[in-house]
């Protein structure tokens, strides 16, 4: 009987929001030996490395996702995902339902497909990393986490749009996929993992995730009009990427920040994880780093 080891993020989005599953009872009913370790997804994580296991499921969110990920990688373990998160991106883009009763099945199916990774000086990202500006959102929109009414997320927009010009100015050195360069300077930046259709709000849609390539989008003040109305507009519904937020395609990133007797830290959102990172940060792709239990129509 394989063996699979459960880490449950009890605050992740739908479980915070009261919802109650009985994915155990269902893993086990799929035929699994099921394993389970008490305390906080650290102590989980901790725990599921000194007892490995057949696969290794992830209940929660993108930052539950990423964590485990990182922690198992070196050893190649398939990963299952319970979509437990508020927006799940990272289950829609590997083609794992949403639904939790049609993720279980995907899980007990066990057909596994590779995807490829990102890093930020050694530190994974699997959708995005961010820096500046979209940092700022993330945090004022986890403190606000569960009561996110419209007026919040008006006062968020605003106050992001206002906030625009705290941040230094990054020198990003861009590595294009023909091996030629390109300089651009930004106060924000969002370097997301794989081919982008042309939208980065309300969220990036990702057309491929296998062809080891990022999509970097600078975001400078002098687009600080458009991406105040951009998020307004999120604020109240879908947008499309008409605001001259244009991504580059890159194959590597280079980033710099202002000359300073000792290179600063920056933090830097990986997968709504909150990272410090020091400059200077190189953003790499690594092929087919991982495995992921998936639908096998899943392109």
């Amino acid at each position: 009987m394989p063996t699979a080891t459960l880490i449950l993020n009890t605050k992740a989005g739908t479980h915070l929001s009261g919802g109650r599953h009985n994915d155990a009872d269902r893993l086990r009913e799929a035929g699994f030996e099921l394993i389970r370790h008490p305390g906080s997804i650290d102590a989980q994580i901790a725990a599921s490395l000194e007892q490995p296991s057949d696969i290794v499921i992830a209940d929660g969110g993108d930052g539950t996702i990423r964590s485990v990920i990182a922690a198992h990688r070196a050893r190649d373990v398939p990963i299952g995902i319970l979509p437990g998160g508020t927006m799940n991106l990272l289950a829609r883009d590997y083609g794992v339902p949403v639904d939790r009763d049609a993720a279980l099945a995907v899980i007990a199916a066990g057909y596994t497909q590779r995807f490829d990774i990102a890093t930020v000086n050694g530190e994974i990202f699997l959708h995005s990393a961010a820096v500046g500006l979209p940092v700022r959102i993330g945090v004022h929109r986890e403190r606000a986490r569960g009561r996110m009414a419209l007026s919040t997320k008006a006062h968020l927009a605003t106050h992001a749009a206002r906030t625009l010009w705290r941040d230094k100015t990054l020198l990003a050195d861009i590595t294009d996929p023909d091996g030629t360069h390109q300089h651009i300077k930004s106060q924000s930046l969002v370097v997301v993992l794989g081919t982008v259709s042309g939208q980065l709000l309300p969220r990036p849609v990702r057309t491929d995730i296998t062809d080891a390539s990022l999509s970097v989008f600078p975001l400078n003040t002098r687009y600080a009009l458009r991406i105040g109305e951009a998020l307004a507009r999120t604020v109240l519904g879908g947008i499309s990427g008409e605001f001259g937020l244009n991504p580059y395609d890159a194959s590597a990133l280079h980033v710099t920040g202002p000359r300073r007797r000792h290179q600063p830290k920056l933090r830097f959102m990986l997968d709504g994880e909150k990272v410090l990172v020091r400059l200077p940060a190189t953003v790499q792709v690594e092929r087919s780093a991982i495995r992921i239990l998936t639908t096998k129509d899943n392109s």
